[in-house]
């Protein structure tokens, strides 16, 4: 679109120039824009790896033997110069016919940050803490070793 001029010198026009600043000036916003999501998923990120790390060390805790009752328990880590925030609780799993089922429930939530908010992540796993007998629940199936030895004696045959 170089137009020539009657004194043989080539060049661009005023209006090209504009142009041209324009489209290199929202091409400069939309890559700083990309840049500021990128940050962002990044911190967020971040926080969610500490705050599973925080979470499974607090369950891995919890199913050391006989070391935690039933109940909550909130605390603080720090981690790579983040404050943490956790709870965990620890509670029975009831029938519907309202005994005891043998498991617990153990729980884990962990506020942690990313960017400028608190998000939380939440841990849940069971652990058996009583066998029962056969049939003590309507049917239901004994001991962990006793159903692994019908089912060693069944492949067996």
């Amino acid at each position: 679109m170089m137009r020539r001029r009657s004194g043989g010198r080539g060049g661009f026009t005023l209006i090209e120039v504009l142009v041209a600043l324009g489209i290199l000036a929202g091409a400069a916003v939309t890559l700083v824009r990309l840049h500021t999501v990128a940050l962002q998923s990044d911190a967020r990120a971040r926080g969610l790896s500490m705050a599973v790390m925080v979470a499974r060390e607090k369950i891995e805790e919890a199913l050391l033997p006989g070391e935690y009752e039933l109940g909550t328990v909130a605390g603080e880590e720090e981690v790579a110069s983040s404050l943490l925030r956790w709870q965990r609780s620890i509670s029975d799993v009831m029938l519907p016919t309202g005994g005891r089922s043998g498991l617990e429930k153990i729980s884990v939530r962990v506020l942690y940050p990313a960017g400028r908010r608190q998000l939380e992540y939440e841990l849940v796993t069971f652990r058996v803490m009583q066998a029962l007998p056969i049939g003590g629940i309507g049917g239901a199936l004994g001991p962990l070793e006793e159903l692994a030895e019908q089912l060693s004696g069944e492949s067996g045959s």
